[in-house]
C-alpha cells in the first residue's frame, strides 16, 4: 500500500562555476507523506465491507485448459488428500495483496472492522502467525472455529476468544482465491488416503517445500483438481511417492 516512490523527491542543484548538475534524492516533508498515507488508508475504508453472502472468487487455474503451468506448493493439508497450489503468474499479485492487507489492517484505523459475532460462511481478516491474511470461517460453534486462509490453503482450528476477526473490505475482495485445492492423480497415501501419517507429510513436506514446479492438471475428483506435479528435471511427484513406498497407484490401491 506504501508508494515508496511517492514519499521521495527528486532535486537538481546547478554549479554555477563548473556548469555540474547533482541530481539529489530526498524525502519529502513527513507531513505530506502522512497526510498521503492517511488517505490511501482512507480511500480503502470508503470501499464498504463486502456482503454477508460474498464468497472468493475461484481461481482461473482451477478450471482454464492449461497443459502445464508453474506454481508453488503453499500448503498440504495432514487430514485430507489436497495439496495447494500458488500459480507462479500470480506471485506479484501475491505479495503486494499480503503487503496491503497487513499494513492496513495493522493501524489503528481498522479498529473499527473487529467483528463480535463469528458465523459460519463468513469471509473476513484475521492474522496467522501474526500476519494478516484473507480468511473464509468453515465451522463455527460456540466456542471454535475453523478458519481457512483462502490465498495459502491452510486449515485452523482456533479458540474464538483467543482470535481477533476484523471484516473484509471491497478493496481486498477483488482478487480471487491465490490458492488451488489439488490432489494427486492417480495416487492414494498409505495406509489412509484422507490422514496422513507423520512421517508421510514430513516427506512430502520436504519434496514441496521448494519450487516452483511444472503443474499438469489432468482432471476433476471430489471438487479437487486432480494434478501432475514435476520438478525443473521432469522428476514427477506422483511417482516419487509411489517408489519411496509413501503412496500406490489408485488404481492398485482399490484391485487389492
Amino acid at each position: 500500500m506504501k508508494n515508496f516512490v511517492d514519499d521521495f523527491a527528486s532535486i537538481s542543484r546547478h554549479g554555477e562555476e563548473n556548469g555540474s548538475c547533482d541530481h539529489i534524492i530526498t524525502l519529502k516533508d513527513p507531513k505530506q507523506v502522512a497526510q498521503t498515507q492517511s488517505q490511501l488508508l482512507k480511500q480503502i475504508t470508503d470501499s464498504g465491507i463486502v456482503s454477508k453472502t460474498f464468497r472468493y472468487a475461484t481461481n482461473l487455474f482451477s478450471y482454464i485448459n492449461d497443459r502445464r503451468f508453474q506454481g508453488f506448493i503453499s500448503d498440504i493439508d495432514r487430514n485430507e488428500h489436497c495439496l495447494h497450489v500458488q500459480p507462479v503468474r500470480y506471485q506479484e499479485h501475491i505479495e503486494t495483496l499480503m503487503e496491503e492487507l497487513h499494513s492496513y489492517y495493522s493501524s489503528s484505523i481498522s479498529n473499527s472492522l473487529i467483528i463480535n459475532n463469528i458465523e459460519t460462511g463468513l469471509s473476513c481478516v484475521t492474522t496467522y502467525d501474526g500476519i494478516y491474511h484473507r480468511a473464509f470461517i468453515k465451522e463455527s460453534d460456540l466456542y471454535k472455529c475453523v478458519i481457512v486462509f483462502v490465498d495459502y490453503g491452510t486449515i485452523k482450528e482456533v479458540n474464538k476468544d483467543e482470535q481477533q476477526f476484523k471484516y473484509l473490505l471491497k478493496h481486498f475482495a477483488e482478487l480471487p482465491c491465490m490458492a488451488i485445492a489439488c490432489r494427486l492423480d492417480d495416487i492414494s497415501f498409505i495406509p489412509d488416503d484422507n490422514n496422513l501419517l507423520p512421517d508421510t507429510y514430513n516427506e512430502l513436506y520436504t519434496l514441496c517445500k521448494d519450487g516452483p514446479f511444472f503443474i499438469e492438471p489432468t482432471g476433476y475428483m471430489n471438487g479437487l483438481l486432480t494434478i501432475r506435479i514435476l520438478d525443473a528435471d521432469e522428476q514427477c511427484l506422483n511417482d516419487i511417492v509411489v517408489q519411496s513406498k509413501l503412496a500406490v497407484r489408485k488404481f492398485s490401491y482399490f484391485m487389492n
